[in-house]
């Protein structure tokens, strides 16, 4: 059994990465939404799972953690998520409808240097064999590359039903 949390920032595609890793068969999709930033407690999602058909639950969280060691745990996957940050914020304020909202939360927690921070301290991570880095605009081309190569790193076979399916 194992985890799956997806990291990114809010608007970055871990909501859709969480959905399409959830349609594999043998891996259940938790929708609840997790804090990575205070860490994730393993132990609990597995027993989520536990006596049931699943091997893997699919966790994911709209915060990126500073601290990785918080995270290292022998049954877990991370998968982070990176997109343009122009996109994010146009993400953001069509959902929210409100440069004041943008300001007072997001720009804030998130503005450009942030943003470039954490992109550059998790590309620093990218060699590391728990850890899978995907750009969110490769996601959906090259006939789903990269998702496939997601899929295969995660010890899965592939099928077009994780992408075809009416859940997403």
């Amino acid at each position: 059994m194992s985890v799956i949390l997806i990291v990114g920032l809010p608007h970055g595609g871990t909501t859709i990465l969480r959905k399409i890793i959830g349609n594999i068969p043998k891996v259940m999709d938790y929708i609840e939404e997790v804090d990575a930033i205070i860490g994730v407690n393993v132990n609990l999602y597995l027993s989520k799972i536990k006596n049931t058909e699943y091997e893997a639950i699919v966790i994911k969280s709209p915060f990126t953690p500073t601290n990785l060691a918080s995270l290292k745990h022998p049954k877990l996957k991370i998968v982070y998520i990176i997109k343009n940050p122009y996109d994010i914020y146009g993400s953001y304020r069509l959902r929210f409808q409100s440069e004041d909202h943008y300001n007072v939360y997001y720009a804030d927690r998130y503005g450009i240097g942030k943003y470039e921070f954490l992109v550059r301290m998790w590309l620093n991570l990218r060699n590391d064999p728990d850890i899978f880095t995907v750009k969110y605009e490769d996601l959906f081309c090259n006939e789903y590359a990269k998702v496939k190569e997601l899929v295969s790193w995660l010890g899965y076979s592939w099928s077009d039903d994780i992408v075809y399916s009416k859940r997403i």
